[in-house]
């Protein structure tokens, strides 16, 4: 692909960003990698809007969608027949590929539009599909059968500015540090359950921070957690808030004990604020952090305990920190997403000049 020519990109082929109206009622990473990528495209002049369904511009050529649910099928259908281009950041990956793959097969026998098909199709119609990792591509090509000369792998990322956040507003606030931290909203993908029963009791305090998004399995978690002294659940930090990053700064390791992560804008963030750092052993969290995390089986209490400990002997990694701030910037992000975008508007010019 050509290098970044920002002069070279129709300023008139206006940008839309879409995600399903729902996802905002429970924001999470998706919510930050199209807010932060919205940004940093603005800041390279692109012209990119929020999709609004009670008024679309004039002269739209890219529609942008952030996940490939199933639900996302008609406004890419739609947008198809408008003449526009849909590219695609499909925020997926199956921790089992055997069951996604044995759904593929039973799928083409159906009578029905099935929820996989319908996803399936989606895909299929986008112009470019844009992985946040490799392994993310390949399943998506093995699952899926997409076509890989349109897919282009654009990294997650982190905002510099965690790499400069100071301790001292979390001290002062809760007076707590050299501590494990663990960001997520509380549900069950983000397995804080095990990962207290794995802490509860030791003498590592851990703190958790998030919104309580499926109220049964919070219940779960803060009964657990109201066992042991060393847990403390202190609720939502809006992201933007300062608190949040002096909260990074202030821990010694965090962890994100999920069942599947791709790899986990948290902890790229607590990363770069020089934390140690307790992944899944997914193939996504391996590409992004290579040796420099420390990996556990998210179905096992006793394999997130050693992790953790683990991490916490190893303490603070300024190694991690620099290759976090090296490769996944929200600036670098943005640039390979327009030269994506380029891409696709010329195929188009291409098409029209025939």
């Amino acid at each position: 692909m050509e290098e970044l020519n920002e002069e070279t990109m129709d300023p008139l082929a206006k940008v839309l960003f879409y995600e399903y109206p729902s996802h905002s009622l429970v924001p999470g990473g998706g919510q930050v990698q199209l807010s932060r990528t919205f940004q940093a495209l603005r800041t390279l002049g692109v012209n990119v809007s929020l999709f609004n369904a009670w008024s679309t511009p004039d002269g739209v050529g890219i529609l942008h969608v952030f996940g490939s649910e199933y639900f996302n099928f008609e406004i890419v259908r739609v947008a198809k027949t408008l003449g526009w281009r849909v590219v695609i950041s499909p925020i997926f990956f199956a921790r089992n590929e055997r069951v996604s793959r044995l759904w593929g097969a039973i799928d083409q026998f159906l009578p029905l539009r099935t929820s996989f098909g319908l996803r399936r199709d989606l895909l299929r119609m986008c112009d470019a599909i844009l992985p946040n990792s490799c392994a993310e591509l390949e399943q998506l090509c093995r699952i899926f059968g997409v076509d890989r000369r349109k897919c282009f792998v654009i990294p997650n990322a982190a905002e510099a500015r965690f790499a400069e956040a100071s301790p001292e507003l979390f001290d002062e606030t809760y007076g707590l540090k050299d501590f494990v931290l663990s960001v997520g909203r509380i549900e069950p993908r983000k397995n804080q359950l095990r990962l207290v029963q794995a802490i509860g009791g030791s003498k590592i305090p851990l703190v958790l921070i998030g919104e309580k998004v499926d109220q049964h399995y919070a219940v779960r978690v803060l009964r657990e957690a109201g066992k042991f002294s060393n847990i403390y659940y202190l609720g939502e930090i809006d992201h933007e808030d300062e608190l949040l990053a002096s909260a990074y700064a202030a821990a010694r390791v965090h962890v994100l004990a999920s069942l599947v992560e791709t790899p986990g804008i948290a902890n790229l963030e607590a990363a770069l604020a020089g934390c140690s750092i307790v992944s899944p052993d997914v193939a996504p969290a391996r590409e992004y952090f290579g040796g420099y995390a420390h990996y556990c089986d998210p179905l096992d209490i006793k394999s997130i305990r050693l992790a953790v400990q683990r991490a916490f002997d190893a303490g603070n990694s300024d190694e991690l920190r620099k290759h976090v701030l090296a490769c996944f910037t929200w600036e670098r992000s943005a640039k390979l997403t327009v030269q994506v975008y380029e891409e696709i508007l010329k195929d188009r010019q291409n098409e029209n000049s025939c």
